[in-house]
């Protein structure tokens, strides 16, 4: 059975500046575009217009804030059902103790002896209200008798019912976040390969006409002194190709993070993560050699985090 592959990014930008890029050279296409008609007949109104129409729709996809923004509220929805469950249970623990005097074996029953390890983890709490209720069920008599109504029992039942699917609602909408995530990439993928197609093309035609051949130019460097910087984000458990030409092993590189997340570079023959290299922490610069990072022709970044984004730079020669 074939596992799909993961969608990756065919652009070493941010989305939201990818966008901001797509639209740019949209605008310098248009301008120019009967000196790209010329050179191809491809290169329509129609095609322009073909190309905005996809950009608008990336950018009108959902953004990963966006679905951050939403889980953060669905997981707040979590964290108030578990406080109202610890709140519950700090009462409930009184009666108890009064129904169950020099019984802790019956105490033990109730899940008294896992509570600790329980009350902060979402996973472990459905287990324990799971024994709790079930217990509560069984001695309800008693219970009863000690002063924990049966509102009370029923009222256990209700917030277990409610952690349960505030739970599934988080986990799913994790999923779902990856699914519109990956839906986004394919959308600005496929924009962006048209800009590409249009970039190749306008430095061909633009050759002798330096101010508009650097129009058509998808990733710009700063250069002093024989060296050259690249920056670009690093999404969260990814990683990003930034050189796959230009640089030889004794080539010196100063690796920089100006993220908030720890970066692995590394040199490779293909696009995997980085399994070996150099990590580099956030705000630190590392100051070493292509050498030292592998061998391969792909200079790479991977992000450590699986929730934050990163940004790498790096300077060339």
């Amino acid at each position: 059975m074939l596992i799909p592959k993961e969608e990756k990014r065919i652009y070493r930008y941010k989305d939201a500046d990818a966008i901001e890029k797509l639209y740019y050279i949209h605008t310098c296409f248009m301008h120019d575009r009967s000196n790209f008609e010329d050179f191809h007949t491809k290169f329509t109104e129609q095609f322009g217009n073909d190309f905005l129409e996809k950009i608008q729709i990336a950018q009108n996809a959902p953004q990963d804030d966006q679905l951050i923004d939403i889980l953060a509220q669905k997981t707040q929805v979590v964290n108030d059902v578990m406080t109202e469950i610890q709140e519950s249970f700090y009462r409930m623990r009184y009666f108890l103790k009064e129904a169950f005097k020099n019984k802790p074996h019956i105490l033990n029953e109730f899940g008294l002896n896992d509570y600790a390890k329980a009350r902060n983890s979402q996973k472990e709490m459905q287990e324990f209200m799971a024994t709790l209720v079930s217990a509560s069920n069984k001695y309800k008599t008693e219970l009863n008798g000690a002063g924990f109504s049966q509102a009370d029992i029923d009222k256990l039942q209700t917030y277990y019912d409610d952690l349960v699917a505030a739970n599934n609602d988080q986990e799913y909408y994790k999923g779902e976040r990856r699914t519109l995530n990956q839906q986004r990439i394919i959308l600005i993928n496929d924009a962006w390969a048209i800009a590409v197609d249009i970039c190749d093309a306008g430095k061909i035609i633009f050759t002798d006409n330096y101010a508009k051949y650097k129009q058509y130019v998808l990733y710009e460097s700063t250069s002093g002194n024989g060296s050259h910087t690249y920056n670009g984000n690093v999404p969260p458990s990814q990683t990003v190709v930034i050189l796959s030409e230009g640089f030889a092993p004794e080539t010196g590189l100063v690796l920089g993070n100006n993220g908030q997340t720890v970066l692995k570079y590394c040199v490779g023959e293909d696009e995997s993560p980085c399994a070996s290299g150099k990590d580099v922490d956030p705000g630190e610069e590392v100051v070493t050699t292509v050498s030292e990072l592998g061998t391969g022709t792909i200079l790479k970044a991977t992000n450590l985090s699986d929730t934050v984004e990163g940004i790498f730079e790096v300077e060339v020669g």
